[in-house]
């Protein structure tokens, strides 16, 4: 991401990397996973759009082997910057028996010039170890597994299980290896409709789904088949909208396309700045566009951030936090 591409995601990769890649990167893999049929081992391939502009590819696998069951997803997409090119990729792999029950997973992220993250879980009795590489520093640690929580598999099954019927919905828990934590996803059946793909024209059933990720709803729409299997999958994405199509291996490994993600996401003074107010900080008050939106913005070194009801007012200037 029959899954519910709940499991599939990861919303804070921890990559040495800007927080707007991160957050990229985590939409990018909330994943088409509502879909698998039953063969012994099971393809998908997806060609990876942003605001039309082909820019990556995923690949989705399913294999049953000796009484368990193998899921492994990688995604691999490039991004423009301020006219570099920056690639980053991420592989989540899950073993869990025939009736879902979860075994093992494992997540690697990578980004170019930032190195490699792994993380690998082995889960036991109700507890996961948990070891964790990043920029060649290792560490082991066990926690709890969360109640209730699904890995690709067991995900699948529940959504088998679900009735599938405009105006449906359910919900599951999905656990994300990137970031150790469970997350509820709630999944609301649409109508059926006609969806344009490269391999043509189908009508498919669209279902809106919500991330409940801390601090923020991620929603994303999938729409399947009669099988529940993921054709396309869109995911508005700081102000875009990034779309996975489903199409044969050679769609989805064609050349990319340049995108600058970082144009989208500026937004233009409502004046012209004063030297001295670029010299000395600036504040600036933030408010939700819709009633129950709500923003989170961290505080750093350069910026002090505070709450007043429903809006933040964000004060950038030298020293501005302690660290």
């Amino acid at each position: 991401m029959a899954r519910d591409c709940s499991g599939c995601g990861t919303m804070e990769p921890p990559l040495p990397a800007t927080p707007m890649l991160r957050i990229f990167l985590a939409a990018a893999l909330l994943v088409p996973c509502l879909a698998h049929a039953e063969p012994a081992i099971q393809e998908q391939w997806y060609t990876v759009l942003l605001d039309g502009r082909k820019i990556g590819q995923f690949e989705d696998r399913r294999e049953v082997r000796d009484g368990r069951v193998l899921s492994r997803q990688h995604m691999q997409i490039e991004l423009d910057r301020a006219g570099t090119r920056v690639s980053l990729g991420s592989l989540e792999s899950a073993e869990e028996t025939l009736d879902g029950k979860p075994l093992a997973f494992t997540n690697e992220t990578r980004m170019s010039g930032s190195g490699e993250t792994r993380i690998v879980g082995l889960v036991e009795a109700g507890e996961v170890t948990v070891r964790n590489s990043n920029a060649g520093v290792e560490n082991e640690r066990r926690m709890a597994w969360p109640d209730g929580a699904l890995l690709p598999e067991g995900l699948r099954l529940a959504l088998l299980a679900a009735r599938i019927e405009e105006g449906a919905s359910f919900r599951n828990r999905a656990f994300q290896p990137a970031t150790l934590e469970a997350v509820e996803v709630t999944s609301t059946v649409g109508p059926m409709e006609a969806v344009d793909l490269p391999g043509g024209r189908r009508q498919l059933r669209r279902i809106e789904q919500g991330f409940a990720f801390p601090g923020a709803v991620i929603r994303s729409t999938a729409w399947i088949d009669g099988e529940r299997e993921v054709r396309k999958l869109s995911i508005p994405t700081l102000g875009i909208e990034m779309t996975l199509l489903e199409c044969d291996q050679a769609c989805a490994t064609a050349p990319n396309q340049p995108a600058d993600i970082f144009e989208h996401t500026l937004v233009r003074a409502s004046r012209a700045l004063r030297g001295e107010e670029l010299a000395n900080g600036l504040r600036y008050r933030f408010v939700p566009t819709t009633r129950d939106g709500r923003i989170e913005l961290p505080a750093t070194g350069e910026q002090r951030v505070a709450r007043e009801g429903r809006t933040v007012i964000v004060e950038v200037r030298r020293q501005a936090g302690a660290a």
